[in-house]
């Protein structure tokens, strides 16, 4: 069996051979006596051209075949010109599965809106063959980038007593057993991030992270939010901000690069729906500096720049028209946000020594915003036992995590990575479900 990318990276090597392709029809033009198929195996973004004749003995069935149907080709290649081999002359043709005469992917193109009704389907279109097929890169990147750096893998608990942040967005789990059965024995969620249990660890290997599902039960139905979604989360003991920062700075670049290198093909395809200089945009990210500023001085320049954007006093939260502000201001490069007023930031971060501050950064990305924040972990145990006062939050559940800053604590920096926005940076997608093989948002779970 031959795979359709393998054969268009060394074509003369197939010349005259007799091969079998498993594939989807991705078009097909008939006539009299020729017809065309152009084919895809899923194996890569690939397509090729299979040329089939009247003398097939099912040639007026496969003639009507539509765009999605499944079809096994045994054929034999030649040169359809003195240059290039590009036809594959089809001996024999099985018809595994047609689609319906009512299948959606023809011709004409489809708004995404359209084909998140068909989320079974699209990933067959071709925007969405690329988008998931990079978000698979993402992920590989990601995990090799992790084991180069000798980083423990940890897969932290999906359900969990904890909330991480602290702001009661987390969806419960009911137990539906009878009494006598009981699998919980007291309330358990939905994950909302692996960062406690990842400092746990951290304690023991070091360097560790998660990589997963996590779970907000926001009411928000923006762009960029959905209820479940996958994060990256390093923890490192002994860590500082410093040492943070330049990890993400590391782990965004390299992922970043190795999908420049990697999908050439698939940025040229973006470049052309979006009108955008893709591969220039992500080259400018992995070749130059990120900005570093702290909170205040991002105040002063949204208060003092630019009279479009609301304005700020100390203490409030950045919203993403600041944060999108913040990067245009340093010719659309990434900025790292550091220092946070303590009160909205969680309760875990360690303060700084003025007592207002944190020790915390946030990444900003063009177009999309935050895609990344992390801390420095408070080490001082009666200081986060008053944060937790301060913020009104139940310690109930938490004993285990504030007791390791009893057991030989020694210190911990990491930070949360949101794969989906990052992704959306990557392919100039601007909505969050158009990067999710399948939704789960606010009001939405069709699937």
């Amino acid at each position: 069996m031959s795979s359709i990318a393998r054969i268009k990276l060394h074509p003369k090597h197939f010349l005259e051979q007799e091969i079998t392709i498993k594939c989807w029809i991705k078009n097909n033009r008939d006539g009299k006596k020729i017809g065309f198929l152009a084919v895809s195996d899923g194996l890569s973004f690939d397509t090729l051209q299979i040329v089939y004749h009247h003398y097939l003995t099912n040639f007026d069935q496969i003639k009507k075949l539509s765009p999605g149907s499944a079809i096994v080709v045994f054929g034999k290649f030649k040169t359809a010109n003195e240059k290039e081999i590009i036809e594959l002359q089809a001996i024999k043709i099985e018809i595994i599965n047609a689609t319906q005469t009512d299948y959606f992917l023809q011709k004409k193109a489809h708004s995404p809106e359209f084909l998140r009704q068909k989320a079974e389907l699209r990933a067959r279109s071709n925007l969405f063959q690329i988008i998931f097929r990079i978000r698979h890169s993402i992920s590989l990147a990601i995990h090799n980038f992790f084991a180069n750096e000798g980083f423990l893998y940890l897969h932290s608990p999906i359900l969990t007593s904890n909330d991480c942040e602290g702001g009661g967005e987390n969806f419960q789990v009911s137990n539906s057993l009878d009494k006598e059965q009981l699998f919980f024995k007291k309330n358990a969620n939905l994950t909302v991030s692996g960062q406690l249990h990842a400092e746990s660890f951290a304690q023991s290997y070091q360097k560790v992270y998660t990589f997963g599902p996590t779970f907000r039960a926001e009411k928000s139905n923006t762009l960029s939010h959905s209820s479940e979604f996958w994060m990256i989360e390093p923890e490192i003991a002994f860590g500082n901000k410093a040492q943070g920062i330049l990890l993400a700075t590391k782990l965004v670049k390299h992922v970043i690069q190795k999908i420049y290198i990697n999908h050439q093909k698939e940025l040229q395809f973006l470049e052309k729906k979006h009108a955008i200089n893709l591969t220039n945009k992500l080259k400018n990210i992995f070749q130059n500096d990120f900005i570093q500023i702290t909170y205040t001085k991002s105040l002063e320049i949204i208060n003092n720049f630019d009279k479009n954007v609301t304005s700020l006093i100390w203490g409030d939260d950045l919203k993403k028209e600041h944060e999108l502000f913040l990067c245009q201001h340093f010719d659309n490069k990434p900025v790292f946000v550091t220092d946070y007023p303590k009160k909205i930031k969680a309760f875990y971060m360690k303060q700084n020594s003025d007592q207002k501050t944190v020790s915390c950064f946030d990444l900003l990305f063009p177009k999309v915003g935050e895609v990344l924040g992390g801390s420095e972990r408070e080490n001082d145990y009666q200081k986060i036992i008053s944060a937790l006062k301060e913020k009104k939050i139940s310690s109930k559940g938490l004993e285990w995590y504030l007791n390791l800053r009893l057991q030989g604590y020694g210190g911990s920096t990491g930070f949360g990575l949101g794969l989906d926005r990052l992704l959306m940076f990557i392919t100039e997608v601007n909505n969050i479900r158009d990067v999710i093989p399948f939704y789960r948002g606010y009001k939405s779970l069709e699937y």
